[in-house]
Protein backbone atom coordinates (compact mmCIF):
# COMPACT_ATOMS: atom_id res chain seq x y z
CA UNK A 1 0.00 0.00 0.00
CA UNK A 2 2.80 2.15 0.79
CA UNK A 3 4.08 1.74 -2.90
CA UNK A 4 0.78 3.02 -4.40
CA UNK A 5 1.04 6.18 -2.24
CA UNK A 6 4.75 6.82 -3.30
CA UNK A 7 3.97 6.11 -6.68
CA UNK A 8 0.74 8.97 -6.93
CA UNK A 9 2.74 11.26 -5.29
CA UNK A 10 5.07 10.93 -7.60
CA UNK A 11 3.27 10.78 -10.72
CA UNK A 12 1.17 14.05 -9.13
CA UNK A 13 4.12 15.70 -8.47
CA UNK A 14 5.45 14.75 -11.92
CA UNK A 15 2.69 16.33 -13.53
CA UNK A 16 2.32 19.45 -11.32
CA UNK A 17 6.00 20.35 -12.17
CA UNK A 18 5.04 19.27 -16.09
CA UNK A 19 2.33 22.15 -16.27
CA UNK A 20 3.70 25.15 -18.36
CA UNK A 21 2.49 28.14 -18.98
CA UNK A 22 4.09 31.37 -21.12
CA UNK A 23 2.66 34.88 -20.33
CA UNK A 24 4.47 36.88 -23.25
CA UNK A 25 4.16 39.69 -20.66
CA UNK A 26 5.85 38.19 -18.02
CA UNK A 27 8.58 36.39 -20.58
CA UNK A 28 9.35 39.64 -22.85
CA UNK A 29 8.34 42.92 -20.30
CA UNK A 30 10.09 45.43 -22.35
CA UNK A 31 7.73 43.52 -25.73
CA UNK A 32 4.72 45.89 -24.19
CA UNK A 33 6.24 48.98 -24.62
CA UNK A 34 8.55 48.11 -27.64
CA UNK A 35 7.13 50.58 -30.40
CA UNK A 36 7.01 48.78 -33.91
CA UNK A 37 4.86 51.17 -35.87
CA UNK A 38 7.26 52.03 -38.95
CA UNK A 39 10.14 49.86 -38.81
CA UNK A 40 12.42 50.34 -41.86
CA UNK A 41 15.67 49.62 -42.96
CA UNK A 42 17.26 53.10 -42.80
CA UNK A 43 15.27 54.77 -40.04
CA UNK A 44 16.04 51.55 -37.55
CA UNK A 45 18.56 48.70 -39.03
CA UNK A 46 21.28 51.10 -40.34
CA UNK A 47 21.80 52.44 -36.51
CA UNK A 48 21.49 49.64 -35.49
CA UNK A 49 23.96 47.70 -37.51
CA UNK A 50 26.11 50.79 -37.29
CA UNK A 51 26.25 50.45 -33.01
CA UNK A 52 26.49 45.94 -33.25
CA UNK A 53 26.73 44.89 -36.38
CA UNK A 54 29.34 46.58 -38.53
CA UNK A 55 32.44 46.01 -36.91
CA UNK A 56 32.58 42.59 -37.63
CA UNK A 57 30.48 42.52 -41.05
CA UNK A 58 31.34 45.53 -42.49
CA UNK A 59 32.69 44.55 -46.32
CA UNK A 60 36.11 45.21 -44.99
CA UNK A 61 35.87 42.67 -41.47
CA UNK A 62 33.23 40.23 -42.87
CA UNK A 63 35.82 38.04 -44.14
CA UNK A 64 38.23 37.84 -41.32
CA UNK A 65 35.51 38.58 -38.17
CA UNK A 66 32.14 37.83 -39.44
CA UNK A 67 32.33 34.26 -40.75
CA UNK A 68 32.04 36.13 -44.55
CA UNK A 69 28.42 37.71 -43.82
CA UNK A 70 28.08 41.02 -44.77
CA UNK A 71 25.48 43.66 -43.40
CA UNK A 72 26.74 47.14 -44.71
CA UNK A 73 23.77 47.78 -46.81
CA UNK A 74 20.73 47.12 -47.91
CA UNK A 75 20.99 44.32 -50.11
CA UNK A 76 23.08 42.39 -47.96
CA UNK A 77 20.65 42.64 -45.09
CA UNK A 78 17.68 41.77 -47.65
CA UNK A 79 19.65 38.48 -48.19
CA UNK A 80 20.41 37.76 -44.39
CA UNK A 81 17.14 38.13 -43.75
CA UNK A 82 15.49 36.21 -47.11
CA UNK A 83 17.38 33.15 -45.76
CA UNK A 84 16.98 33.25 -42.43
CA UNK A 85 20.12 34.01 -41.08
CA UNK A 86 19.46 37.84 -39.49
CA UNK A 87 16.37 36.48 -37.68
CA UNK A 88 17.62 33.23 -36.39
CA UNK A 89 20.76 34.56 -35.09
CA UNK A 90 20.03 37.88 -33.76
CA UNK A 91 17.19 35.94 -31.71
CA UNK A 92 19.34 32.95 -30.58
CA UNK A 93 17.29 30.24 -32.08
CA UNK A 94 18.54 26.71 -32.12
CA UNK A 95 20.98 26.43 -35.54
CA UNK A 96 22.21 29.65 -35.70
CA UNK A 97 25.24 31.54 -33.93
CA UNK A 98 24.05 33.97 -31.48
CA UNK A 99 24.69 37.14 -32.48
CA UNK A 100 26.16 39.79 -31.40
CA UNK A 101 28.32 37.18 -30.19
CA UNK A 102 28.90 39.60 -26.69
CA UNK A 103 26.01 39.59 -25.71
CA UNK A 104 22.20 39.14 -27.03
CA UNK A 105 20.04 41.95 -28.43
CA UNK A 106 17.11 42.83 -26.35
CA UNK A 107 13.64 41.99 -26.85
CA UNK A 108 12.57 44.96 -28.34
CA UNK A 109 15.04 44.98 -30.70
CA UNK A 110 14.85 41.59 -31.81
CA UNK A 111 10.78 42.29 -32.40
CA UNK A 112 11.74 44.85 -34.25
CA UNK A 113 13.84 43.30 -36.77
CA UNK A 114 11.41 40.63 -36.61
CA UNK A 115 8.57 42.88 -37.86
CA UNK A 116 10.73 44.47 -40.21
CA UNK A 117 10.97 40.90 -42.31
CA UNK A 118 7.53 40.30 -42.07
CA UNK A 119 6.11 43.35 -43.35
CA UNK A 120 8.44 42.93 -46.20
CA UNK A 121 11.84 44.37 -46.03
CA UNK A 122 11.14 47.79 -46.50
CA UNK A 123 14.04 50.11 -47.31
CA UNK A 124 13.00 53.99 -46.65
Amino acid sequence: MKSIGYFFVVATSCIMHSCYYDNESELYPDSENCDTINITYNNYLVPLFQNHCNACHSNQNAAWLGGNIRLADYGQVKNAALNGSLVGSVSNSNGFSPMPTDYLLDNCAVLKIKKWVNEGMPEN
